[in-house]
């Protein structure tokens, strides 16, 4: 079974207490990239066993007040007192734009250090927080800076100097993926950026190429070690930047199994189950999610099974999907959690991934998953997955076919499956493992 926390050159000696500032758009602002928001809920939960005292650099609307219960609701619900939405408004955006035009002559020029504040967090900030947003519930402390998010990529879609964050007195400050800002410290501090995949190199251009060439470049020359989220990402990372990964002491760690869900797994299903195999697949719009042979396999299957898609997929991008599809779009982990019990398995078609969380999400519940045959696949699943060609329909039709046609055959299969991904990705080892990297001692 692979490791999924390997490390590279990183020495450190164990200390006491550790105090983290996390970076991480997908948590700190009410619009996550959910895999992003995944890796960091389940780091939280880690941190939180280990005693870590964590605090979230959180991006605040201007006009929000300065306590607990509102930066919370504003991450949670993405709006405040039902009026500002975070969207930059195109006015402020026109604003910015002249700003940038004028500072660009001054671009190199030193930025002064930002104040900052910070705000403790407290499990009544938000009576649903529990429910809506279990991960906020996990952090000890709210550092609130107005738009730093929005800013920070507008300033490095316009070439100016990132953001200055103030984080002296912090052991560990975590960049959840790349972030155009420098980080100030103490000596010392560990600056640590957590990669989850190179995907963006190949398929953006133009200006949001440079905006993210930008956030790439700045936070590789700011962080002193780098965190990957797979063995696969490292190796491609090493074949693509070997200078880089030269440079810089590296370790593997996977996402971690959220507590919630794993409990949530383990519930009986309240719902009726479907009369045909229902498999379900958690994707969003992309071109690389590979969509559409997913769909023109289950035209093929006719009735004999159907497909819940879960994500933001609209059903009108897919107008040849047959009745035997549901587009459900977004849904609250609770009703992911009856989706999934009621599945005879998972499906994930994607042609690229740095991770593969459903592949997990699938296994949890103890379902038989159905994959693309992908390096990062086999790395979580080894050879307890039912792999298929993601570039031929047939293929996929085919792996479709002696699942429908059998899901209990595969009972024992998806039995191992689980215990390996609880054995890889659960709270208990990836705890040890955590403390192991961060050079902390674990109580006892």
């Amino acid at each position: 079974m692979n490791d999924p926390v390997k490390t590279g050159p990183i020495k450190t000696g164990p200390v006491q207490t550790g105090r983290l500032l996390l970076i991480s758009e997908s948590v700190g602002t009410p619009t996550p990239a959910r895999g992003i928001l995944n890796y960091s809920a389940g780091l939280l939960a880690c941190c939180k066993r280990l005693g870590v005292e964590t605090t979230l650099l959180a991006e605040t609307p201007e006009t929000i007040a300065s306590s607990a219960t509102d930066i919370v609701r504003f991450l949670v619900e993405g709006t405040y007192d039902g009026a500002i939405r975070h969207k930059p408004h195109w006015k402020h955006l026109y604003v910015k734009y002249v700003q940038a035009l004028r500072e660009r002559g001054t671009r190199t020029a030193p930025a002064p250090v930002p104040s900052r504040a910070f705000v403790p967090a407290h499990a009544s900030a938000l009576p649903e927080m529990e429910k809506v947003a279990p991960h906020l519930a996990w952090i000890d402390a709210f550092m609130p800076v107005t738009r730093f998010y929005s800013d920070s990529t507008l300033k490095a879609s316009y070439n100016l100097p990132p953001p200055i964050v103030d984080a002296r007195g912090f052991d560990f400050v975590l960049m959840d993926a790349f972030h155009y800002a420098h980080p100030l410290t103490d000596k010392g501090a560990r600056v640590m950026l957590v990669i989850h995949d190179l995907i963006p190199l190949d398929e953006l251009a133009g200006r949001y190429r440079f905006t993210f060439d930008q956030k790439f470049r700045t936070a590789l020359e700011r962080a002193t070690e780098l965190i990957f989220v797979s063995a696969a990402t490292r190796e491609e990372f090493g074949r693509r930047f070997p200078d880089h990964a030269a440079r810089l002491p590296w370790s593997v760690f996977s996402p971690v199994i959220r507590p919630d869900l794993q409990a949530a797994s383990q519930t009986a299903s309240t719902g009726p189950k479907p009369e045909r195999p229902r498999f379900v697949s958690i994707l969003s719009n992309e071109p690389r999610k590979n969509i559409a042979p997913l769909v023109d396999a289950f035209a093929k299957m006719g009735d004999r099974a159907e497909l819940v898609i879960i994500g933001s997929v609209p059903a009108r991008s897919f107008p040849d999907a047959g009745s035997n599809v549901q587009f459900v779009g977004q849904v609250t982990e609770d009703q992911k959690t009856e989706l999934l019990h009621s599945a005879s398995a998972l499906v994930f078609p994607s042609l690229s991934e740095g991770f593969g969380i459903p592949i997990v999400e699938g296994a949890l519940f103890g379902l038989p998953v159905v994959c693309s045959d992908l390096p990062v696949f086999r790395e979580i699943a080894g050879d307890l997955a039912i792999f298929f060609d993601p570039r031929s329909v047939a293929s996929l039709a085919r792996r479709l076919d002696e699942v429908a046609s059998n899901p209990a055959g595969f009972h024992q299969q998806a039995t191992f499956l689980r215990d390996r991904c609880i054995a890889s990705y659960g709270a208990d080892a990836a705890t040890a493992r955590l403390a192991k990297l961060l050079g902390l001692q674990q109580a006892s």
